[in-house]
């Protein structure tokens, strides 16, 4: 049992460093300050668990009237628990400190805002892998525009 709980673990803690998304969204409340992406376009749209889950679950128990066969493909887009525009800086700090921190908690604590490089080379600092830093760093470039990615928020 132990050895498994290790292994869990030992994932959890390469994901906290290979994960970009999530590594963006650690060091950020970490450093308390915004990465400032000048040129890229778009959000990133963090989505809970538990929503996820409760919309799937409550379509699945609506749509299974019992009538058997026959069912047709439905799809679901999960949206908007944390939405982190990427071209607006100030947007971004206003929606970290009214979202909380990981475990729910209000941090009315000001985000600062850092120049990418700044920030990245911080982040590493901070434990978060040089690979993971280099590709938000190269999602910054001129004419980059990101459709709303959704990304599966842990809590």
């Amino acid at each position: 049992m132990a050895s498994k709980w290790v292994n869990e673990r030992f994932l959890e803690r390469v994901s906290e460093r290979c994960d970009w998304g999530h590594g963006l969204l650690h060091h950020t409340r970490r450093l308390r300050a915004v990465p400032v992406f000048r040129h890229a376009r778009g959000c990133l749209d963090f989505v809970t668990i538990q929503k996820t889950v409760r919309d799937i679950v409550g379509r699945v128990l609506v749509g299974s009237g019992g009538g058997g066969g026959g069912a047709d493909v439905r799809y679901s887009h999960q949206a908007g628990d944390l939405v982190l525009p990427l071209d607006d800086a100030e947007a971004m700090k206003t929606a970290l400190v009214s979202h909380g921190g990981r475990d729910g908690s209000r941090d009315t604590t000001p985000y600062a805002e850092l120049p990418m490089q700044e920030w990245a080379a911080r982040a590493v600092e901070g434990g978060m892998h040089p690979a993971v830093a280099a590709l938000l760093e190269a999602m910054d470039v001129l004419g980059a525009r990101y459709p709303r990615l959704a990304i599966l928020l842990k809590r």
